[in-house]
């Protein structure tokens, strides 16, 4: 099984051309830039050279969000300053981020790490690389995004750079609105009540000073909630505050780059009812459009074995003997909510996780692109989140992995697992 890099919008940079001198070195060389694609024929290696020596992206400056992949196209022999390079032969290449202006400029960036995967062809290489934040809370430090230098090295080399303008995950950008729904039957909430918007959880925000005063937005479900247009670029928290439901839970998202920084989507909240008993739990699986059906499953050791959109178990979530369990909703349209509400046995095994049923062969939008969400409520008002992994599990044929395994419960223990897996978790014993 090989764990490979997500992939939401891949950004194809071609080294520009318009300088480059071609030095035959055989017969039938041709070097041609068909619709922004550089295409080599050759019975020998042709070398691609700039009077600067290095390889440099367009004059368009590129955007690329944090988590997306990036693929760069480089000749396999350079000759820089004077130097030939064959770098199918020089190890492998290294992808640095800088910063390009303030005091730091020059200097890494720190919160971002680079993967990289290379395919090699006859006459040039293609470079795959993701940035992602390490560790996951740097996503929330506003220093890593805007105008940073992307450079290429093979060995101590420099063959390619690109000023690239890097914006927050869609995960965390703000949507341009927001709109309610009660997770236990997927209904639109009409409820009265208020949307706090805060910047308490920015860096820079102080008990005495935050960047910004909180705001209460009023909401009534007849429209979608969307936020003030002149909030700087921060850090918020946005909480729902419906009578009847649970405001346990915020969404945290960065706001950058003004307009421009906003996911054009409608968001849809799954909010859980306020009708929980102490020891009851519920387990809210959210998405995003795409896939178009996620489904939620609980294995657990004892009848009904297992309970999802095939076995809902209606009525069991008050009846001891159908095991004090049920799946309250389910969703084939995308965005969820999808629900179990289920009161823990001490002496029982569960296992939470969720299935691609629209990719179940593999294909399709991987759920590491779903923007999958699952909230845990507990009846004494505690809750805790789960955001799907962005990696790509794939299995040896190339396939996507179909499966979330979440968390598990034992005797009234969480452990939590959290990972995108190839395997069948239907059919694996607990």
């Amino acid at each position: 099984m090989l764990t490979t890099s997500a992939s939401e919008v891949i950004a194809t940079v071609i080294p520009d051309t318009s300088a480059v001198n071609v030095n035959h070195t055989g017969t039938k060389d041709v070097v041609t830039n068909t619709n922004g694609e550089i295409t080599t024929t050759s019975k020998c290696m042709t070398n691609l050279q700039r009077a600067a020596g290095l390889l440099v992206g367009g004059t368009k400056l590129d955007v690329l969000c944090v988590g997306e992949m990036k693929k760069v196209v480089i000749p396999t022999i350079l000759e820089i300053n004077h130097v030939f390079y064959d770098l199918e032969n020089e190890g492998f290449p290294t992808v640095g981020v800088y910063d390009v202006d303030g005091p730091n400029a020059g200097n890494g960036v720190a919160g971002l790490a680079v993967s990289v995967s290379i395919d090699k062809g006859m006459h040039s290489i293609t470079l795959t690389f993701k940035v992602d934040v390490d560790p996951p809370e740097y996503q929330f430090n506003l220093s890593i995004y805007g105008k940073k230098k992307l450079v290429v090295k093979w060995r101590t080399t420099e063959v390619y750079s690109e000023i690239v303008l890097f914006k927050p995950a869609v995960a965390v950008r703000p949507p341009a609105s927001f709109v309610f729904h009660n997770a236990k039957n997927g209904t639109r909430i009409t409820a009265r009540g208020h949307v706090l918007v805060s910047s308490r959880a920015d860096p820079r925000s102080t008990q005495s000073s935050p960047v910004f005063p909180e705001v209460r937005l009023p909401y009534d479900g007849s429209t979608t909630l969307k936020l003030p247009s002149n909030l700087p670029d921060s850090v918020i928290t946005v909480t729902p505050e419906l009578p009847g439901f649970s405001n346990k839970v915020s969404d945290k998202l960065v706001l950058f780059g003004g307009a421009s920084g906003v996911d054009p989507a409608e968001r849809q909240v799954n909010l859980s009812p306020s009708d929980l008993l102490d020891t009851e739990w519920r387990v809210v699986l959210s998405w995003g459009e795409e896939p178009r059906d996620l489904d939620l499953y609980c294995k657990t050791n004892f009848k009904p074995e297992l309970v999802y959109y095939g076995a809902k178990n209606r009525g069991g979530r008050n009846n001891p003997v159908m095991g004090l369990i049920e799946l309250d909703v389910d969703v084939r349209n995308g965005k969820g909510p999808e629900t179990i509400t289920f009161t823990p046995k001490a002496d029982k095994k569960y296992r939470f996780f969720v299935h691609n049923y629209s990719g179940s062969d593999g294909s399709g939008v991987p759920l590491s692109s779903s923007s999958a969400k699952i909230v845990v409520f507990k009846g004494d008002g505690d809750s805790r989140t789960y955001s799907i992994p962005t990696d790509i599990t794939v299995d040896d044929a190339g396939k996507h992995g179909t499966y979330w395994h979440v968390f598990d419960l034992y005797a009234g223990n969480v452990v939590n697992i959290n990972e995108v897996v190839t395997e069948d978790l239907r059919q694996k014993q607990l």
